[in-house]
């Protein structure tokens, strides 16, 4: 049976990146070109920056801190699931994912956003946040290494994924705009989360400022607890940070008890 060549619909744009780290587009790319955007650049871009990306549906995930055989294996199972549709190994200690949506951000700071939730999502949040950029350099599938080393392709299609992280983003948003105007900016909904001890100078809801100061009277834990998760979540807390401050208050609960009220938690 003839082997079927599968064409990357989604394949970024060629870069030489030179010793001083510097980066500039490969008008001539071949074996040797270890580097390609994670989202094709406007033609006649220079340079890998996000403000010339042609498009924002591509996102990359790595983990450089986890043995590599682990990385794979993750790497196949969420290929199979037909979660990301390209994974490649560096060579290295690294094994680089692509993930493609169907609901294409339309700027930065949505691509940012979906980037984060995608990593809490399918990566246990671990992945590297230098990759958050749109127009951030991945491996050359097949490309060879300066040090002889093959960068290996391990699987491709051209799957695209519909994952719904718009409704959450705008809601953020749109609590974002009730806030009293000093605190605009205050809560960076979809840039990180606000350290605690911005939010207790904040007039933050009175269930949150209870869970960050564990602070319940007798009888509240129960009551407060669900809008407090709810509102730390839109503040960018995760969920294990989140199980870490419910654990505090020794709540008497099951060990899925944060896990269900965050997931479910708009």
């Amino acid at each position: 049976m003839p082997m079927v060549t599968i064409k990357d619909e989604n394949f970024g744009t060629p870069m030489r990146v030179f010793d001083n780290g510097s980066a500039i587009v490969e008008d001539k790319p071949d074996r040797h070109t270890e580097f390609v955007t994670v989202n094709r650049l406007i033609e006649g871009s220079r340079t890998a920056k996000d403000e010339n990306v042609e498009t924002y549906r591509n996102f990359i995930f790595e983990i450089d801190n986890e043995d590599i055989n682990t990385q794979k294996e993750r790497a196949r199972l969420l290929f199979e699931k037909r979660i990301i549709n390209r994974a490649v190994y560096s060579g290295n200690k690294s094994v680089h994912c692509r993930i493609t949506l169907a609901d294409e951000p339309e700027n930065k700071e949505e691509y940012k956003y979906a980037w984060s939730k995608l990593n809490e999502a399918y990566f246990e949040g671990k992945a590297d946040k230098s990759c958050s950029n749109p127009a951030r350099l991945t491996r050359m599938p097949t490309a060879i290494r300066s040090n002889g080393v093959k960068q290996q392709r391990l699987h491709l299609s051209n799957e695209v994924l519909y994952f719904d992280w718009r409704a959450e983003y705008e809601l953020g948003k749109k609590l974002d705009c009730y806030l009293p105007k000093t605190q605009t900016n205050n809560y960076n909904f979809g840039n990180g989360k606000t350290p605690v001890e911005i939010l207790l100078k904040r007039n933050i809801p009175i269930e949150a400022r209870k869970l960050l100061e564990n602070n319940f009277m007798d009888g509240e834990k129960h009551k407060m607890m669900p809008r407090a998760i709810k509102f730390l979540k839109k503040c960018g807390y995760g969920l294990c940070e989140l199980e870490t401050l419910v654990k505090t208050t020794n709540i008497r609960d099951g060990v899925n008890y944060v896990k269900n009220m965050y997931q479910y938690s708009n």
